[in-house]
């Protein structure tokens, strides 16, 4: 399974021992998945479902949502990579969630260019998209950061939200530190 390594962070894939820091920093946080799909905080219950939906893809498509964990602590300190979400686009969509102690010192950037890296040298689509809800202006910043453009407004899992994508040819890599291990 792949791993990356960058300036800050170690990406890995989900494993079941990373649910209970997964439940406590990012889906029992209201503030963290107001953002996000259901849109409210979630009981263990539901976490374990979203939790296992990440580890299921990594199992059938041997890609997915890294783990973020913070180089030097090794602390979980949020969720970023790259997805199948067949029912809503052809495209390979992006998702990233931060732990809300973690907000606003480039987190999301860092782990979301490392994810368009792997997807555009590793697994070769035509594009890759985003979504955010409107108010999200935030996360529209982090995937305007990394290249990615706004393509439309669309109706998504029962919410409004914008809709934006890279392509191949519109992909610039950067120089950041990013280093790739199969484990």
């Amino acid at each position: 399974m792949p791993e990356i390594e960058t300036a800050r962070l170690i990406l890995r894939p989900f494993n079941l021992a990373d649910f209970t820091d997964y439940h406590h920093q990012l889906t029992s946080d209201v503030e963290v998945m107001r953002n996000l799909l259901p849109g409210k905080a979630l009981s263990q219950e539901e976490a374990e479902l979203f939790f296992n939906r990440f580890f299921e893809h990594w199992k059938r498509h041997q890609f997915g949502v890294w783990i973020l964990r913070d180089k030097e602590d090794k602390e979980l300190i949020g969720q970023c990579g790259l997805r199948w979400c067949y029912e809503y686009s052809p495209e390979i969509e992006m998702v990233y969630a931060i732990a809300k102690s973690h907000w606003g010192k480039g987190i999301a950037s860092e782990a979301a260019l490392a994810s368009i890296k792997y997807g555009f040298e590793q697994l070769k689509p035509n594009k890759i998209m985003a979504i955010a809800a409107p108010t999200n202006l935030s996360s529209q910043r982090v995937m305007q950061k990394v290249g990615l453009k706004y393509d439309k407004n669309v109706h998504y899992y029962g919410k409004d939200c914008v809709y934006y994508t890279i392509s191949r040819q519109e992909w610039q890599p950067d120089d950041s530190l990013y280093i790739l291990q199969q484990t």
